[in-house]
């Protein structure tokens, strides 16, 4: 497979995630889920991990290779690929991913933030984490280009994301 043992997004076979909520007055754990891998696919002549959670019958499809992080799922007939994460990029760098997402012409724009940094989340301290600014774009039939998404994520070596923000979520 393409996960690496030092990976700022590791994917493993059984690997169980708990994400909570904090924004909601109290600690609530509003998702867990365990990672069933499935096996290899190619998709773009390079190699993903094909992956479900118990969580959802969607599967997803990683790659992760050379510090660049890759996602691809299908909403339909839609392909939904996001480059997550550039960990081997400096600070300040930039790029993008545009797909369409339910017939809608969608772009995520990414930059890194920051890289090295200590985070403390939920009193748990991190180091080398990467900080990663997303925002989400729809350029929707009416109103033109909507931002959807204005997120901050934070990925620690070998744990993948402590966190994600979501700045002025959008419905």
């Amino acid at each position: 497979t393409t996960s690496n043992a030092y990976s700022y997004y590791p994917i493993r076979d059984k690997s169980t995630f708990s994400y909570v909520d904090t924004t909601t007055g109290g600690l609530t754990v509003n998702n867990k889920s365990t990672i069933a891998i499935l096996g290899d696919t190619t998709i773009d002549s390079k190699i993903f991990i094909k992956a479900s959670t118990d969580a959802s019958e969607a599967i997803t499809y990683y790659n992760n290779k050379d510090g660049v992080t890759t996602l691809v799922s299908y909403n339909g007939n839609d392909k939904i690929t996001s480059t997550v994460l550039k960990a081997n990029e400096p600070i300040g760098a930039v790029w993008k991913d545009e797909f369409m997402n339910a017939g809608i012409p969608t772009t995520y724009l990414w930059k890194i933030v920051a890289k090295g940094i200590e985070k403390t989340v939920l009193g748990i301290k991190y180091i080398n984490v990467i900080h990663i600014h997303l925002d989400g774009i729809a350029d929707m039939p009416v109103q033109g280009k909507v931002i959807f998404a204005n997120s901050e994520y934070y990925y620690a070596p070998n744990i993948g994301l402590i966190e994600n923000i979501t700045n002025n979520p959008s419905t």
